[in-house]
This record gives structure tokens, C-alpha cells and sequence, in this order.
């Protein structure tokens, strides 16, 4: 599940410091809310309840199982700890930016020694401090700010707080920290407490500036949270995609439906296609003119119809796929049919479980672009190739992944949209891959075409033949070729 980030701004300021990041992180396809803290400053202390309680009320409407991204800013940073204790959702990673840092243990007082008294210097009769920006000279505040809109907004939706809010600590629940934090360093009064997160072994990551830099380089500060919330909320495509392609076949996708006992008796009696791309039958030239004997290796091929035909048109079969509902079609068509056909689960990018040179062809349909890495796929194939053996492979053309999906397939519309390479996980948020295509729906991701046929040669193939064809399904195919197929050789 794609996590949330959560930005919680300082109470001493408000909501818009970080909403530029907020636009940015939704622009790149990860979901972000701003909870609002300026009402703390009328509440009853202590604060910290306000502000967790503030937090976890944003959150009420979202899945108690959405993992949730924290950053927090400046004095927010103290409220890290109870806010995850408060909250619903786990907290999968905690980012500081330009913040203060929690105690390991007990309670961390908001404010003390010098600054508590430069505080108790500014406050008024009422108890009441000026606004943040109001403590300090415009030769300080001005180049916090990107321009005089951005600092009007920001100066005016401050509230006033209280002395007694600085006096007051704030309580750390013991085991706080037992997640992945870090540390997003700005300015230079923020240096001791990033020197502390890295005695902590939190990672440190620093992007010059002022305490204010997140409305002056949104995208950077918004690149910076993503990268340090990738390793803890990163999707496992094999265990993920082996899930998805099992829903596929509850489905009836159209590649998980078993040929029929017809189609097998023709390919026994030497009348038999197979594709490799769409629905173009691939060339039969590019595979041996008499398949009796050869050894075949299905790649990512499951499904109940390539792998049983070759099967009956003589070959030795092995098919090895990343689902258990995919393979169960091929064996359902050995069974009914009488083949002689091997299935094997697994990741593409490992076929340590075959002996090197055990193979005489390696047969890939489209299915790489359920695979996030392709060197190691092409790698394994020359492996498992004997000399001389031959690899078949199909492709996406990655360009048809530059187009806004929804308009494509529910108006024809093309709406150039994506930078490549593309992504399901990096440029479409799950919210929209559910509306899109159903939740829980296989995981893509486009390829270059360095990737896909320049792979090949660096792992050693040389290339004997081309083909394109339109794609089988969208609009793309009155403009340009949705699919490429490639035969390439391990040399003898």
C-alpha cells in the first residue's frame, strides 16, 4: 500500500510552509495532508495533546493499515513521538527537517535556558508572544522567503502563542524511535541537532538554505522525503505482482485462459502458432523447424497456452512463471491433454534453479514490464542457453507509456504526461492505479530500449531478428508500434 506522507508544520507558524511540498508530492503521485496546528495556541495545555489529537483527526478517514510518511518541521519535531502514539495508522518512516529532535526517553522541554528567556522578554501583558516572524529583523526574515505573496501568507496566518506553550515539555514514549528516522538538514542553527540524528545513526541529508527552504525549493525538499521514505515503503514487485497475476486469473484475464483441447490436437498434428507480441503469431522461422526434443524454456510464460502448444508440437517444456494460478493453468492443459510439461515457480531474474546450457530456446512473451531490473533477466537466459540456443523475446515499446492513461483508454486522447522511464509505483499514486485499472492490479514498469535490446547484447547475444506490431488493445496502434519482438543467439 502506498504510504501517506503527513507534513506537520510548527505551531508557530501554519499549514502553508509546507503546502508547497504537499502540491509537489502530489504532482509526483504520492499522497500528502497538511493537518492544521494554528488553533493550538487557544488551547488548554498541555499542547501536546492538541497537536497529536489535530493530527490523528486528519487522519480519522484514512485505513487504519495506510502506512504513514512523518515529517515534520522546525519545533513540530518535538511532537514526533506522541503523534505516532496517538494515530491509527503505523508510521513507517519519521523525517526532521530543520527540526528540533526528541528526547530518547522522558520528556523534552519545549524551551529553556537562554531562549526561554529571550521568550519571556517578548512577551505582552496577555501572556501572549508576537507572531514568529515578528521576533526577528527583516535583514533575518526577508530571505526566508520567496517573494513578498509567499511571506504575506505565511506572516498572517500565524497565531499568537502563549509564553506558558514554551514552558511547558513535551512527554517521549519509550521506543519511540524503533523506525526509520532522519534528518533533513537546512540551516546552520540546525547543525547540533543534525550532528545528534547522525550519533544516532539516522541518516542525514542536507540542502542548503534558510529555516524556511521548503517553500523555496518544494521540489527538492518533496525529492528528498521520497528518497528517504523509499527503502520503508517500497512494494515488493515479485511478491506483489505474484498476488496481482493469481487475481488475474480469478478474473478471466485473456492471458490466463487455457487453449483449448482443439487447439492442442491441431498442434500434435503440426498446425500450430504461438505469439510472442499481441496477437501476431510469431515467425516460425525463428524457432527450430522440427521441434521433437528440443528443450524449451517458457519464460514468464504461464498462463495454459504457449507452453502447452509447443508441448504437443513435440518440445520438451518447461515453464516457469512468478504465479502459482498462472502455472496451475499450464498444468491443468497437461492434465487434460496427456503433455509431458514441467512448471516451475519463480522471479525471472533468478533462474538459479537451472543448470547452465540447459536450455536450446528461451521463449519470452510481454512480461518484463512486471519486472522492475532487466540485466539480470537477460544474464540468466544466456546462462541457461546452450550454445547456439536461441532467445525469443517480446516487449513493450516504451513510449506508449508518455500518455496519461485515462485519457487514452477512456477517451483516445493522447495527453502526453510522463517523463520515462515510467513506473506504476514512482508516477501514479494507488488511489489512481485503483481507479484506473481495479485495486491490486499488476505493477508495471516501462523499459528503455537500452534496457531491453542493448541488455541483450551486453549479456553476450547477438541479435539474428526484428518484428513490431501495433498494440492488441489501446489507441496507440493507429500511430505507432505498441509492441517489439527481438530473436537473438548465444553464439556457439
Amino acid at each position: 500500500m502506498e504510504p501517506l506522507f503527513v507534513l506537520v508544520h510548527s505551531p508557530l507558524v501554519g499549514p502553508a510552509t509546507w503546502e508547497p511540498v504537499a502540491r509537489e508530492l502530489a504532482a509526483r503521485g504520492h499522497a500528502a495532508l497538511v493537518p492544521s496546528l494554528v488553533h493550538v495556541s487557544d488551547a488548554e495545555p498541555p499542547a501536546w495533546r492538541h497537536v497529536a489529537a489535530a493530527v490523528a483527526g486528519v487522519l480519522a478517514g484514512v485505513p487504519a493499515e495506510r502506512p504513514v510518511v512523518l515529517a515534520a518541521h522546525s519545533n513540530a519535531g518535538l511532537f514526533v513521538p506522541v503523534i505516532r502514539q496517538a494515530i491509527a495508522q503505523p508510521v513507517v518512516a519519521s523525517m526532521f527537517v530543520d527540526a528540533r529532535t526528541p528526547a530518547g526517553e522522558g520528556a523534552t522541554p519545549v524551551a529553556e535556558g537562554e531562549f526561554l528567556d529571550f521568550l519571556k522578554g517578548l512577551a505582552g501583558p496577555d501572556g501572549r508572544l508576537p507572531r514568529w516572524t515578528d521576533w526577528w529583523g527583516d535583514e533575518d526574515l526577508g530571505p526566508l522567503f520567496p517573494d513578498d505573496e509567499t511571506r504575506r501568507t505565511i506572516t498572517e496566518e500565524q497565531p499568537r502563542l502563549p509564553l506558558s506553550y514554551f514552558e511547558q515539555a513535551v512527554p517521549v514514549p519509550p521506543g519511540w524511535a524503533d523506525h526509520p528516522c532522519g534528518y533533513l538538514l537546512f540551516s546552520p542553527p540546525y547543525q547540533r541537532m543534525a550532528d545528534e540524528a547522525r550519533e544516532r545513526g539516522w541518516p542525514v541529508v542536507e540542502i542548503p538554505g534558510g529555516h524556511l527552504h521548503q517553500i523555496v525549493d518544494p521540489a527538492a525538499v518533496a525529492a528528498a522525503l521520497i528518497a528517504f521514505a523509499e527503502p520503508a515503503t517500497a512494494v515488493d514487485p515479485v511478491r506483489y505482482n505474484r498476488d496481482a497475476w493469481d487475481r488475474e486469473v480469478e478474473t478471466d484475464n485473456e492471458w490466463t485462459r487455457p487453449v483449448s483441447a482443439d487447439v492442442i490436437a491441431r498442434a500434435r498434428a503440426g498446425d500450430w502458432s504461438i505469439v510472442l507480441v499481441g496477437y501476431a503469431p510469431v515467425d516460425r522461422s525463428w524457432l527450430p523447424a522440427d521441434l521433437t526434443g528440443v528443450d524449451i524454456l517458457c519464460l514468464a510464460s504461464g498462463g495454459g497456452q504457449q507452453g502447452p502448444v509447443l508441448s504437443a508440437a513435440g518440445a520438451r517444456v518447461t515453464v516457469f512463471d512468478n504465479s502459482p494460478r498462472q502455472l496451475g493453468q499450464d498444468r491443468f492443459v497437461a492434465e487434460r491433454d496427456g503433455l509431458d510439461l514441467r512448471t516451475v515457480l519463480g522471479d525471472m531474474r533468478d533462474l538459479s534453479v537451472f543448470a547452465d546450457g540447459s536450455f536450446d530456446v528461451v521463449f519470452h512473451p510481454v512480461s518484463n514490464l512486471f519486472c522492475p531490473e532487466l540485466a539480470p533477466v537477460w544474464r540468466e537466459c544466456f546462462r541457461v542457453l546452450r550454445p547456439g540456443g536461441v532467445l525469443l523475446s517480446g516487449f513493450l515499446n516504451p513510449d506508449v507509456y508518455i500518455f496519461d492513461a485515462d485519457a487514452l483508454d477512456n477517451r483516445g486522447e493522447f495527453v502526453v504526461r510522463h517523463p520515462l522511464p515510467y513506473a506504476d509505483v514512482t508516477h501514479l499514486s494507488k488511489e489512481e492505479r485503483d481507479r484506473l485499472w481495479g485495486p491490486g492490479a499488476p505493477l508495471e514498469y516501462s523499459h528503455t530500449l537500452t534496457e531491453q535490446i542493448g541488455g541483450q547484447l551486453a549479456a553476450g547475444f547477438v541479435l539474428t531478428g526484428f518484428a513490431e506490431a501495433p498494440h492488441h488493445a489501446n489507441a496507440t496502434s493507429r500511430y505507432l508500434s505498441g509492441y517489439f519482438a527481438t530473436r537473438a543467439v548465444k553464439p556457439s
